[in-house]
This record gives C-alpha cells, structure tokens and sequence, in this order.
C-alpha cells in the first residue's frame, strides 16, 4: 500500500477519498483504520462498471491500481464471513453439539405429538400419514444419535 498526500478525511467521508492507494483488495481488508461499511464501499466502488478497463472487462481499475474483478468480489465476500469468535465462546463443535441437541429434542416432540395424535379418532389416511411421518422422525433422530458431535447428520 503506497500512501498519497494527505490523510483519512475523518468519520464524515463514507471511506477516504485522500490516503492510502490499496495495490490489492486484500489490503483494504487488512486495513483496521477502515470500518466494515467504509471497506464495503470500497471494495464496491472499485468492483464497479465505472471502474472497468474497457480492453480487459475482468480487470478493474481504481486510483491507478488495477486488480481483477475476481479478487474485488473474494474480498467482499470476506466481508460475510462471521468474525472469529470472541475468548470463551461456544466453537463450532460446541455449536454444533448444541444444534444437535436442539434438533434431537425437535425429533422427540414430534414423535410424541404424532403418538398422542394415533389415540385419537383417525381415518385410515391420516393413520397411514402418521405412521409414515413417526418412521421418518424415527429415522432422522437415529441418524442425528450415531452421527459422531460436530460431524454432518447424513439423513436420507
């Protein structure tokens, strides 16, 4: 990152029209002067058809830098991603462990509510419905217990 004359024009500008010239998008990403909205705007502004290089459509070019219009986009994309979690929190194994549970408990109360439902007054489709649907919800709660914590429930 090469810097021109002047500095970040304050909180005012949307993202700073005088400073630093980003010789690739993953430099505007690794700024931490720049919010997420500034970088946002950044990355848009450069990923635009005005900024387009009219020999090379898939290369743009913003405050002399070109770049490709790939990288542009990768790096607004990264803005998506969740942040990393802050010390102490739930990980993604934990997380998942607390979704499974979440969902084994969904499976059982469904299971539960259609065997009440059985008891009562039923015609022979909404019987066979029901017998069909606790066959299902038996099978995913059986596929969600044998699937080992943080790994992918395989349901057919």
């Amino acid at each position: 990152m090469t810097q021109l004359n002047g500095g970040f024009s304050g909180s005012r500008a949307p993202f700073p029209t005088i400073g630093p010239v980003y010789q690739h998008p993953n430099e505007v990403l690794a700024d931490r002067r720049l919010s997420g909205s500034q970088k946002r705007a950044l990355l848009a502004e450069w990923a635009s058809d005005a900024c387009a290089v009219e020999s090379a459509p898939a290369l743009r070019q913003f405050r002399g830098v070109r770049a490709s219009i790939d990288d542009i986009l990768q790096a607004l994309s990264a803005l998506d991603l969740p942040p990393d979690p802050p010390p102490g929190a739930a990980r993604p194994a934990q997380q998942a462990a607390s979704f499974a549970g979440a969902a084994g408990d969904a499976h059982r109360k469904n299971l539960a509510r259609y065997r009440r439902l059985l008891a009562t007054p039923l015609t022979d489709l909404e019987r066979d419905y029901l017998h069909r649907r606790i066959s299902e919800e038996e099978r995913m709660l059986s596929a969600l217990q044998s699937t080992p914590a943080g790994g992918p429930a395989a349901v057919a």
